[in-house]
């Protein structure tokens, strides 16, 4: 099973690395791991996005600082549990009572029938759960 051990944001200059890596079983890994993330930062400073993302360019750095450039790394984890609990939130006009629903609250949404009458429509923001059912098809 695969699963990310680091990942890089380049145009924010950030890496991030998964918790794994504190665990005894790949603790082994950290060095190599982050140098793969940061060798992305340098070889987009040097080449923007000209350079792609496992190419030449990054693997010549991650050998010269001693890795073998690599792409992924097989471990055993099971993949992070991911919330099924997600938040849907409904936007309602306070004159017409409308509601509207979105996956992120819209603040810039109006309520078209109340502007047009000449009024605000500015509409309330509620969040709410709602749960969503996942298939694990294996």
């Amino acid at each position: 099973m695969l699963r990310s051990l680091g990942r890089a944001y380049p145009q924010r200059m950030l890496v991030r690395l998964s918790l794994l890596l504190k665990e005894p079983l790949y603790s082994s890994l950290f060095e190599e791991v982050l140098c793969h993330e940061v060798a992305h930062l340098v070889v987009f400073q040097l080449h923007g996005r000209a350079a792609t993302c496992h190419g030449p360019e990054w693997q010549r750095l991650l050998q010269l600082a001693g890795f073998e450039p690599r792409r992924s790394y097989i471990t055993d984890a099971p993949p992070a549990k991911r919330d099924r609990a997600f938040v849907c939130y409904d936007h309602v006009c306070r004159i017409c009572q409308t509601k509207r629903t979105a996956r992120r609250p819209m603040r810039n949404w109006r309520c078209i029938a109340c502007q047009n009458a000449g009024l605000d429509g500015k509409l309330i923001i509620q969040s709410r759960p709602v749960n969503r059912k996942v298939s694990n098809a294996e």
